[in-house]
């Protein structure tokens, strides 16, 4: 049987049983109103929660739309076993295909993986683990089975398994690297041309390097000849250029005017001649008249110079420093170039003096002897080795009655 209802009232302690329902209720009433407010509190905190989930979703939509339309390249996110489980709408662009067609799909849909090779796959694997990603070429397939060069790159998914992979069609870059390597080619086939055509430039420029040296060796030995040859020459030389004046002489000619070369080089050969009337002092010890017929005859030897390009046994007078003049005998031509244009003169000069005081002292032998001929009171005759008279003094015409002219030619017999 059920036990008794408890009494109302308990004298123990004078407390009734209808205040013990009234306290209860009161601690029912204030459960329930704390528990309606954490239901509202995670009501509120769901929908905040829902309403920034669905701003997340939306920003994220709006976002994966701009690199959309900023961006053509195919972004894929595939599990470890290659499906796709991720697309953004470039693919569509790209391949041909639309989003829903190729999640869960194999990424082989889409492009032929290099790196189905074991080798191949394990330097993949080895090269994300160390960069985290990975960049290569492979071949890509659209949905009508064209094929296009695609730039893979992999990424590997953090705390997570499988790959992001970035496919972008590389085949304007391709058209492009076809076409620089073209012209790459081209240069070089040009540059190589080119190489060989400076080679063979470069070889006949080294030959005609060695025939010059060659010649200026050869040059310059025939200079050093000349030059020796000039200078131990017993004559004076004297070499000038196209306006006369003198570039080169040797030490005969600097001792025959008593200068140094210096005093003479660039000089003008006149300014070692006499061109003034008038007596000088010359190196026979005598002095000699220049004349104006002797002016006249030095410019006529001169002008026979300008027309025939030479002149030989010119016998004229140079100036010593001494202001003495030296009888000169002159052989002068002049130098032409391989064009036949004049460059300059070249003089071998010869110094008569002694030679005029030869002939002057002959001179004065033969005068003096032609007054003892003449007035000796002896009679004279010379005749040729057939005894014909060629020559008598006065004496014979004073003796025989003959003049010179008359005896001239008979035979001594007949007289």
């Amino acid at each position: 049987p059920p036990p008794p209802p408890p009494p109302l009232f308990h004298a123990e302690d004078g407390i009734r049983d209808c205040d013990v329902c009234l306290v209860g209720s009161e601690m029912c009433i204030r459960d329930s109103v704390l528990i309606n407010i954490i239901f509202l509190w995670l009501v509120v905190t769901l929908g905040i929660t829902y309403q920034r989930w669905r701003e997340a979703v939306s920003k994220r939509k709006e976002l994966e739309d701009i690199i959309s339309s900023i961006n053509t390249d195919v972004l894929i996110v595939v599990d470890r076993n290659g499906k796709i489980i991720m697309c953004n709408d470039s693919v569509q662009e790209l391949f041909g295909y639309q989003v829903n067609e190729v999640i869960n799909q194999q990424i082989s849909l889409l492009y032929s993986e290099s790196h189905a090779e074991p080798l191949k796959g394990i330097e993949v694997s080895a090269k994300l683990e160390k960069d985290g990603f990975y960049i290569e070429t492979v071949t890509g397939r659209k949905k009508n089975n064209d094929i296009i060069p695609i730039e893979l790159v992999t990424y590997k998914r953090k705390n997570y398994a499988g790959a992001v992979l970035l496919l972008r069609d590389i085949t304007e870059r391709k058209k492009a690297e076809e076409k620089l390597e073209k012209y790459k080619n081209q240069l070089e086939t040009l540059v190589n041309k080119r190489t060989g055509d400076l080679l063979t430039r470069n070889k006949q420029l080294q030959e005609e390097i060695n025939v010059r040296k060659q010649s200026n060796e050869e040059l310059s030995k025939t200079k050093d000849y000349l030059d020796n040859i000039i200078e131990s020459s017993l004559d004076p030389v004297v070499i000038v250029d196209i306006n006369g004046c003198i570039e080169r002489v040797n030490d005969s000619f600097l001792k025959m005017l008593d200068y140094t070369k210096e005093e003479v080089i660039g000089k003008h050969t006149t300014e070692f001649s006499p061109s003034v009337e008038g007596p000088y002092a010359s190196t026979t010890g005598r002095t000699i008249e220049i004349t104006q017929d002797f002016i006249k005859q030095s410019k006529e030897m001169l002008a026979k110079l300008f027309e025939e390009g030479k002149v030989y046994n010119w016998e004229r007078y140079f100036m010593r420093k001494d202001q003495k003049v030296v009888p000169v005998e002159s052989n002068i031509v002049f130098l032409f170039d391989s064009e036949e244009n004049m460059i300059g003169g070249f003089g071998i000069l010869r110094d008569i003096t002694e030679r005029r005081k030869a002939d002057e002292e002959s001179t004065e032998a033969r005068i003096f002897l032609q007054n003892i001929f003449e007035t000796t009171a002896d009679g004279i005759m010379v005749t040729d080795d057939q005894g014909c008279i060629v020559k008598i003094n006065r004496a014979i015409e004073n003796m025989l009655g003959y003049s010179e002219d008359e005896l001239t030619g008979k035979y001594t017999t007949e007289l």
